[in-house]
């Protein structure tokens, strides 16, 4: 009996590890909006975390920088914009969702 109780709180601190790691990287926004030429991104973060709950599927560290901070300052902002197309529009191919401009862009 007395080796249970140590084992007991040690399962229970592993079991409760994923709670303090989501505490620990602070609140995630509803959602994100992101400026564009064609009109601002209204991204709505739950929904996508709803449909990809692996966080490292979008942010592949599980981190949640600026993209800047692991890839540099992107001096043409063309490259960043084709970042997140084949991000975005990657992924929505793959699960049959529209790709239309209309679709993500707000004027």
């Amino acid at each position: 009996m007395k080796i249970l109780w140590p084992v007991a709180l040690i399962l229970l601190l592993f079991a409760a590890a994923p709670v303090f790691a989501e505490q620990a990287q602070g609140e995630v926004p509803d959602e994100v909006i992101f400026p564009a030429r064609l009109g601002e991104v209204h991204f709505s973060h739950v929904d996508h975390a709803h449909w990809v709950p692996d966080c490292t599927a979008c942010h592949h560290t599980g981190d949640f920088p600026k993209c800047s901070s692991c890839h540099g300052v992107l001096e043409d902002a063309r490259k960043k914009t084709d970042a997140f197309h084949m991000q975005c529009k990657g992924c929505h191919r793959e699960e049959g969702i529209s790709t239309a401009c209309t679709d993500c862009h707000i004027r």
